[in-house]
């Protein structure tokens, strides 16, 4: 139960983040029965980890780590840390 509440108060940090095109929207949360739900924005499943760096030139790295910044700043913005920064995490088009 103790992670039920703290996947709860997760998600309506998410829910309070508004839209912002570098952060994944998180529509809404629910519970049922034991289970808790996120509804979230698709975003893809191309990670950062996936992308082989030889493929992608200096323009399109810089390019990423201003689009990277732009979210961070948008969330702390919001008082809300990522703490789990990793290149698992971060999403590419």
């Amino acid at each position: 139960m103790e992670k039920l509440a703290e996947l709860e108060k997760e998600a309506a940090l998410m829910e309070g983040c508004a839209f912002h095109p570098n952060v994944v929207t998180c529509y809404y949360s629910f519970r049922k029965d034991n289970d808790f739900h996120i509804m979230m924005e698709y975003a893809g499943h191309r990670t950062l980890y996936d992308v082989e760096l030889p493929l992608i030139n200096d323009k399109q790295i810089v390019n990423l780590i201003i689009q990277l910044c732009l979210g961070l700043k948008h969330l702390k913005s919001r008082k809300i840390v990522h703490r789990d920064i990793k290149p698992k995490n971060i999403i590419v088009s």
